[in-house]
């Protein structure tokens, strides 16, 4: 007797097997270990948005990088710290069209002593890696309880 999926994933392929077991663990897997990078990083971010130093910057550059078939561009700031020096820090968060422009002001933080690791206050600068994992995460583990759910389901 021939097994038929009642997932729309599976008949497709004309009535094809359910997908290998370590799939699913692989999916579960991952799923985990996005979602602990997720918990690790907020941790991070949380500690570093309670006990930082904010200051006022200046766009002085905009850098700019192809990423995807595209020209992106990071804010280059200009600050004074508290302990009264000038940085000028290349940010590592690229955006397309540019965030700001040359001359804006940007609100800045950074770790007391490590004010040449400053970086600008927004949502992805700050909380980029924990929505990007976060959302990997949710999604693996969707895709891996559907397979078990559709997979397992026989008409």
């Amino acid at each position: 007797m021939k097994r038929i999926c009642a997932a729309p994933l599976f008949l497709a392929g004309g009535g094809a097997d359910p997908p290998p077991d370590y799939l699913i663990w692989v999916l579960f897997g991952a799923a985990g270990i996005l979602g602990l990078i997720a918990i690790l990083c907020s941790w991070r971010v949380r500690r570093l948005l309670a006990n930082a130093v904010y200051s006022e910057a200046i766009v002085v550059q905009l850098d700019k990088q192809f990423g995807g078939g595209l020209q992106v561009y990071a804010p280059v700031f200009t600050f004074t710290a508290s302990d009264q020096l000038s940085y000028t820090v290349h940010s590592s968060v690229f955006s397309y069209p540019p965030a700001c422009q040359i001359g804006d002001k940007l609100r800045v933080l950074y770790r007391e002593g490590c004010p040449q690791n400053a970086e600008y206050v927004g949502l992805f600068a700050q909380w980029g890696v924990v929505l990007i994992s976060g959302c990997l995460s949710i999604a693996s583990f969707i895709l891996g309880a559907a397979l078990i759910l559709f997979s397992r389901h026989v008409i």
